[in-house]
């Protein structure tokens, strides 16, 4: 079976994640075959999952100082630096192709297996490591994200080559809690990158090669290097634009009017962050953001929706998530659909702990 490779080399990140979603229109239009890319990008960047709140989770101040661009991805989960430096890749596929399974946590699992074969070429000790990171010697060298649209699934990641952890803990907030949230004590042993490995530079070029190999070995497939189509080219023009907007990088400001409840909830997996305004016994206005992936991606949105004028007493919330994760079929990865309803009673549990006076003022 023959695949398309694409290597779009080093170019803008907000073109790249316009590529990627051009690549997955075409395809779900059965214009294209499944495809492979290749990119590295031509300035330093930092990603954002598509539920995360820029002002949240990064130091705007510092991207600002250092010159870093803020790229909003498709895709859920957590922050990412990326520079010129490092490797990325995303695959296209139609998700009735064998050896891609429905099933999100396998999907990640083979996906990511490609990536583990490719380092495992170079010598490297990688594993795959649920639900969606490779490691070498239990050090992260590749993140990976991915969502489905129209039949068709986009898994997207980094592999690190020469990394700045430095300047990724800096513009990253709390980056430290989560991961001693995991059990890391320091952020640098969390993270490791080729070069590090290998104790040598390695060439670009046989790296790609590798995770080729990698991809053509898992899903025993031939990758016929080729150039992105007219059509695909169209795309790109007009998705680009969304991508270097301000309404999608910085989306919705994480603030409610009146807000009187706040919590973050933290797994080893992901974070939640809830900010709500309660009047009386009920939610009149409230937000969800966090690093976790849902699926379809704009769910969070209906749930946000579905919260709206709930009782915070009895069992109303925890029936609500549950129902709306079971009857709607959403399908989460990282956290578990329990969490929200944990998170939002958090927010609930400090509404309750306000002073007297302040509840006086809710109702």
């Amino acid at each position: 079976m023959e695949w398309r490779y694409v290597d779009l080399k080093l170019e803008d990140p907000y073109t790249c994640m316009a590529v990627h979603e051009a690549v997955m229109k075409a395809r779900g239009e059965n214009l294209v075959p499944n495809t492979l890319i290749h990119e590295m990008y031509n300035c330093k960047c930092i990603f954002i999952g598509y539920n995360q709140i820029p002002l949240e989770d990064l130091r705007l101040d510092v991207c600002k100082a250092l010159n870093i661009k803020i790229v909003r991805r498709i895709t859920g989960g957590g922050a990412g630096y990326m520079d010129p430096k490092q490797l990325n890749y995303a695959l296209v596929a139609d998700e009735r192709t064998p050896k891609v399974p429905m099933d999100v946590n396998l999907c990640y699992e083979i996906i990511c297996r490609s990536v583990v074969t490719g380092l495992q070429y170079l010598g490297l000790n990688a594993r795959y490591v649920p639900f969606s990171d490779v490691t070498v010697n239990d050090a992260k060298i590749s993140g990976n994200c991915q969502t489905r649209c129209n039949g068709v699934v986009l898994q997207h990641g980094s592999i690190l080559v020469n990394f700045d952890v430095n300047t990724m803990s800096k513009i990253i907030k709390d980056r430290e809690e989560k991961l001693r949230a995991r059990g890391v004590v320091s952020p640098e042993k969390k993270v490791t990158w080729i070069c590090k490995e290998l104790g040598r530079e390695i060439d670009m070029e046989s790296l790609k090669s590798s995770i080729k190999r990698g991809f053509e070995n898992v899903f025993n497939i031939k990758l016929l290097q080729a150039n992105l189509t007219d059509i695909e080219l169209e795309y790109v023009k007009d998705l680009r634009k969304k991508y270097v907007s301000d309404e999608w990088v910085f989306g919705r400001p994480f603030v409610v009017p009146g807000a009187n409840a706040y919590a973050i909830h933290k797994t080893s997996n992901g974070l939640i962050r809830v900010l709500a305004r309660i009047k009386g016994n009920l939610i009149k206005d409230i937000l969800v953001d966090g690093d976790f992936i849902l699926r379809p991606d704009h769910a969070i949105y209906e749930l946000i929706d579905n919260l709206q004028n709930v009782n915070i007493r009895g069992d109303d919330i925890e029936k609500l998530v549950e129902d709306f994760f079971t009857k709607k079929n959403v399908e989460v990865v990282g956290v578990k659909p329990k969490d929200f309803t944990t998170a939002i009673i958090k927010a609930i549990k400090y509404f309750k702990s306000l002073s007297p006076t302040c509840l006086a003022l809710s109702k």
